[in-house]
């Protein structure tokens, strides 16, 4: 009967046989260890992807956040007021040559314009949010106008006035110099707030005339009130005069 492995004994087979096997186990132990090796730096390696993913989301969320909030800041609304225009119209039926707006109305210390909640629109001792100087005034006797003659009680008679009133803040005249000198009125104005804030105050435009009767019926009133500017609101005078003050309505459409 061939013999493959010639000469050698049934032991020296059995031997040969248990140090392949022998061999075998350690070459899988090695070889396990191995695939668990490469297995860990291949997940280290994948965490440390992972982070640096996560990291670099972070940061274009961060960029993203931080254009969101300067685009926020460069929005007109949000930058902080820096002056305020109001152009007051207003035609007002009565007679006024009695009063101090009669024919030679035209000083402007008779006339003022300031912004206010509702309950400090007619209060006299609250700070307004906003005080205006007089700038420009024109004012005529309008019996002339349709709206007036069909009212007049007696031909030739005026009544009724017209009143265009420019108002700005800051101002240049005496109420600024005032205010400046009476740092304790603390005009919340002052306090670089933001057309935004401003709207959220849903304010009340009110519109001085000194020797202004109560109950004169106000045919036509409107004030467009310009912010840095640019940014336009128009609000809608009341339809009486009140004493010595036209409020306009605290809805501005815009």
């Amino acid at each position: 009967m061939f013999n493959p492995f010639g000469a050698w004994t049934a032991e020296d087979v059995s031997s040969w046989a248990n140090a392949w096997l022998v061999l075998s186990l350690v070459a899988g132990v090695v070889s396990t260890f191995a695939v668990i090796w490469a297995g860990n730096i291949k997940e280290a390696a994948l965490k440390k992807d992972v982070a640096a993913s996560n990291e670099r989301a972070a940061k274009l969320e961060r960029e993203a956040a931080d254009a969101r909030l300067e685009l926020a800041r460069i929005d007109p609304m949000n930058l902080p007021i820096k002056s305020l225009r109001a152009d007051v119209y207003l035609l007002i039926r009565g007679n006024f040559n009695s009063t101090a707006l009669g024919p030679n109305a035209l000083r402007r210390e008779l006339f003022g314009f300031f912004l206010s909640d509702e309950s400090g629109a007619r209060d006299s001792h609250t700070a307004p949010l906003a005080l205006l100087s007089c700038r420009d005034v024109h004012t005529a006797f309008a019996s002339h106008l349709p709206e007036i003659s069909l009212l007049t009680e007696e031909p030739g008679t005026p009544s009724g006035k017209e009143f265009e009133l420019v108002f700005d803040w800051p101002g240049s005249d005496f109420v600024a110099s005032h205010i400046a000198s009476h740092p304790e009125i603390g005009l919340w104005i002052d306090g670089d707030v933001s057309t935004a804030e401003l709207d959220q105050k849903n304010p009340v435009a009110v519109a001085a005339l000194h020797g202004l009767p109560a109950g004169l019926e106000i045919i036509s009133g409107s004030c467009r009130l310009t912010i840095n500017g640019s940014l336009g609101r128009i609000y809608l005078a009341n339809k009486a005069t009140e004493n010595g003050r036209v409020l306009f309505n605290a809805r501005p459409s815009r």
